[in-house]
């Protein structure tokens, strides 16, 4: 039940319209080792506006630290991670 609710929780926060942050954290599925991580990582830096990205394949996160004013959107990213070869399930900004 506690894990139900959780998971309810978390897909609430990552189906939130995303408005201009600081910080991003995105849950990407599929990273199976450090070479999947620095994939991930060195495709993100390429998104304008993104001053440093931080990559745990363990948990399949990673967290973007952007410029003022940078937006980051669902679809940019999907398509980002996607082309990367592997599976994005959401995202949640937090400003700083």
């Amino acid at each position: 039940m506690k894990v139900r609710f959780l998971a309810l929780c978390l897909g609430l926060l990552f189906s939130l319209p995303v408005l201009a942050a600081d910080s991003y954290v995105i849950k990407i599925d599929g990273m199976t080792c450090q070479f999947c991580a620095h994939n991930v990582k060195k495709r993100l830096k390429t998104i304008d506006g993104v001053e440093q990205v931080e990559v745990d394949q363990d948990k399949g996160l990673a967290t973007l630290n952007v410029k003022p004013g940078t937006k980051l959107t669902d679809e940019q990213l999907k398509a980002l991670i996607a082309d990367a070869g592997y599976n994005y399930r959401g995202m949640q900004s937090q400003p700083q």
